[in-house]
């Protein structure tokens, strides 16, 4: 993909011509992948923001994470400890929805 990508002329770097659209749970997912995966975490009051709702409530998952110790609630958000941040190349998959995992595993390399 990235070879095929990188052989097009400049002016069609600005389009990506591959992937899905993401329903609105998978936007969650998403935000709270990308966002939890950086040292600041989610921020309780950005994803108010974006989706109406408490990241908490549509995602439950993330309360595994709390009572195993690899999250913590600070400074208005979610962040993964030291021990998450150790953790993340697996955290971040284990929060992938089994629509994305399967779309990913069937997904054809050309």
């Amino acid at each position: 993909i990235i070879n095929r990508f990188n052989a097009r002329p400049d002016t069609h770097h600005a389009l990506a011509d591959f992937g899905v659209v993401l329903n609105r749970e998978e936007q969650q997912l998403r935000f709270a992948i990308k966002s939890l995966l950086r040292a600041e975490g989610i921020s309780f009051a950005r994803y108010q923001r974006r989706f109406a709702s408490s990241v908490i409530d549509d995602l439950p998952v993330l309360r595994e994470l709390l009572e195993l110790g690899l999250a913590v609630k600070s400074g208005g958000g979610l962040r993964l400890t030291a021990d998450g941040l150790d953790w993340s190349d697996t955290v971040g998959p284990w929060l992938y929805s089994e629509t994305m995992t399967a779309r990913m595993s069937a997904y054809e390399l050309a």
